[in-house]
């Protein structure tokens, strides 16, 4: 096993400084250092040519952060998203998209994250577009049509949503906050189990765990990430209403990609 882990080293080494040196030939040549049309051509293939035992998640997690390692010796993207950590677009944006080695801007609102692309601020911002339970993001829609900048990826995640409060115990919450999307993804459950409790809509789901975090009477729907950041235990998981619950993101940035023939 030492053997392998050294030679998986020295592999991820060469393949640095083969990045290093295309990082340098792009600048040279005015070149874009984020290309996800090459970067998703990598991770199909390497999903492709997978024979496990490592699943194709877990394969498409692993080189995700090596791209991530490898793009940040070129340059360091600066990724805005509608924060703070912990919200599902932050979940968009590391875990599927640009992994772990980028500056992160967690910012207050969709608009917030649109200016800060536009005035250079950050590189990309990530946003979501549409839910398969509750459709589109209305916000985001009118911000692309009074935006000059352009779409350069998307992100499929899967939202699974958790109940949670400090204590854990379903019979002390008189009050349930989250996102409003949130809210309207977990209508059914909440009807049948909090008939009772208040619902407060916030800024994010994000925020909806530091406000249950502050008050034991509050409960937060957001996900486990956020539940374990600040301290809350899980009254119930998987509470969104239709299993297969899905939000589209969009990848915004300044400058158009090149086409991959798999466009839409």
């Amino acid at each position: 096993m030492d053997e392998i882990n050294l030679k998986i080293l020295r592999l991820l080494s060469a393949r640095a400084s083969v990045a290093t040196e295309i990082g340098r030939l792009k600048h040279y040549e005015g070149g874009e250092v984020y290309q996800p049309v090459r970067e998703r051509a990598i991770i199909e293939k390497m999903i492709a040519e997978n024979q496990g035992p490592l699943t194709d998640e877990q394969v498409k997690r692993i080189y995700v952060e090596i791209i991530s390692a490898c793009r940040a010796l070129e340059h360091e993207p600066r990724v805005a998203f509608l924060g703070p950590e912990h919200t599902y677009s932050h979940e968009a944006a590391i875990k599927v998209r640009f992994g772990s080695s980028v500056e992160l801007m967690p910012l207050e609102s969709f608009a917030a994250v649109f200016q800060a692309i536009e005035n250079g601020r950050a590189d990309f911002g990530v946003v979501p577009v549409e839910n398969s339970t509750e459709g589109s993001v209305t916000l985001t829609l009118d911000l692309l049509i009074d935006t000059a900048l352009v779409i350069v990826g998307e992100v499929l995640l899967p939202i699974r949503h958790s109940i949670m409060s400090l204590s854990g115990e379903a019979g002390e919450v008189k009050r349930v906050a989250s996102h409003q999307q949130s809210l309207a993804q977990c209508r059914g459950f909440l009807s049948a189990n909090f008939p009772h409790c208040e619902t407060e809509a916030v800024a994010s789901n994000a925020v909806a765990a530091q406000r249950a975090a502050a008050d034991r009477s509050i409960a937060a729907i957001a996900s486990k990430a956020a539940g374990e950041a600040y301290g809350l235990k899980t009254i119930a998981s998987n509470v969104q209403d239709v299993a297969a619950n899905t939000t589209r993101f969009l990848v915004m940035g300044t400058r158009p990609i090149e086409r991959s023939g798999k466009d839409k």
